[in-house]
């Protein structure tokens, strides 16, 4: 049997002789070049970004990454996008832990390149990216850390005079918006990272300022119908929505407080009518009970209206939204009715909380004709003025409206009527 074996490794392999074989041999001995892979990935990347399909994505991303390692070395600077799409692609898809992986790793190649020209740009990306991982894995301390080194690295780049802290020490807002032209709206970006961040905390009025301070700069740098000022606005109303809430939350802890304080003081009042309550201590409780009463009416008022403050916010922010949309894809686009439908149901309902808070229809023929509270009053001293000089209103179109308002005008009624002080309260 071991002669035969011998023998045996003298014999050609069977099939190799024949052309096919050969050729099959050829394609396995001979893989495309790591530059060809790359550029094919690189044209599949393009494809399922456009597909939206981010679980092939990422099977994308790390192939093309295995060939700059390939074609280049562990530390290319290709890596950091690399590294960095990746993580966006993860936060898409919520995988934030892994997201916040590949941030590090992308940061990582950074540091190895920075003499890099795109080195600080990046570094300012990934820092942001960083600290919206940490917010929404909850290590707030960790994200304001990070989203503050990623503000000032923006600002310093926006600026463009390295080293000058005098200038960076100052709050965003008091720096000269010609110095911050905010180009690459890399700050915007941040700044709107940082609502985020302020919101998942429960500080939705700094979230706002944020947001307000993004739309600034946004609306200089694309001017104010660019769709991403309608996204501004939206977001502005969802974390007012959420204020709003908020709010309503502890209008109802007030409320039941009160309530029970109320029903206490009347079962003294019951128990004690006509009886004088001696001692010291019985006369400071009940007086303590009576200031702690006014002290939660006076809470409750508040309360009150800074929850429709916060649904003329809401009210308002969502239909500017709307009006960016509709200039930007249509009145019959799909997103635009969604929104339109939104506004609509939001108004309908704050119009009932308002009419039955007040005990009239806010929306009856009467009130609507009569507009918001500041354009009443506009409208009477107009109307005085040209009394006065004998001129007819109507004569230059200054009379009263002779057609209903429409839906859209109702929005801005009820934002007005929501926004007016109630009488009495303070300033």
């Amino acid at each position: 049997s071991g002669a035969s074996r011998a023998a045996d490794r003298g014999m050609p392999t069977t099939g190799w002789q024949d052309g096919n074989s050969q050729q099959e041999e050829t394609e396995v001995l001979d893989p495309p070049k790591p530059s060809e892979r790359m550029q094919n990935v690189a044209e599949r990347i393009k494809q399922l970004e456009t597909a939206g399909n981010y679980e092939e994505l990422i099977k994308a991303w790390v192939e093309y990454g295995a060939c700059v390692r390939m074609q280049h070395s562990d530390k290319d600077k290709l890596l950091v996008r690399t590294h960095f799409n990746l993580a966006t692609t993860y936060l898409r898809q919520k995988l934030v832990p892994q997201a916040l992986y590949q941030f590090k790793e992308a940061d990582l190649v950074n540091q190895a390149n920075d003499a890099a020209d795109d080195a600080l740009s990046f570094k300012c990306r990934i820092m942001e990216g960083m600290g919206i991982c940490e917010t929404r894995l909850g290590h707030f301390k960790a994200a304001e850390t990070l989203l503050e080194q990623a503000k000032w690295l923006c600002m310093k780049k926006a600026i463009g005079k390295e080293g000058n802290d005098d200038i960076l020490a100052q709050p965003i807002e008091e720096i000269d918006v010609e110095d911050m032209t905010d180009a690459d709206g890399a700050i915007a970006s941040v700044l709107v990272a940082k609502s985020e961040l302020y919101s998942a905390q429960g500080d939705f009025d700094k979230a706002v300022e944020c947001l307000t301070q993004a739309h600034g700069l946004k609306e200089n740098q694309l001017g104010r119908d660019d769709k991403q000022i309608g996204k501004l606005f939206s977001a502005l109303g969802t974390i007012r929505q959420k204020q709003m809430r908020h709010k309503m939350e502890l209008l109802q802890d007030v409320q039941a407080t009160l309530e029970s304080a109320i029903r206490i003081r009347q079962e003294i009042q019951d128990k004690t009518e006509g009886i004088v309550l001696k001692g010291l201590e019985q006369e400071k409780g009940l007086e303590q009970l009576l200031r702690d009463i006014a002290n939660m009416q006076d809470k409750k008022s508040t309360l009150e209206f800074e929850v429709r403050e916060c649904k003329a916010d809401v009210l308002d922010f969502m239909n500017r939204a709307r009006k960016n949309t509709s200039l930007n894809v249509g009145e019959d686009h799909v997103e635009t009715m969604k929104i339109t439908k939104l506004v609509t149901n939001l108004a309908e309902k704050f119009a009932e909380e308002e009419s039955a808070r007040v005990g009239r229809d806010i929306l009856d023929e009467e009130t609507l004709d009569s507009r918001s509270p500041g354009k009443i009053k506009s409208a009477e001293e107009t109307q005085a003025w040209l009394s006065k000089r004998g001129i007819d209103p109507d004569e230059f179109g200054l009379g009263a409206p002779t057609t209903a308002p429409s839906e859209h005008d109702k929005t801005d009624i009820i934002v007005s009527m929501l926004r007016v002080k109630p009488k009495g309260s303070g300033p």
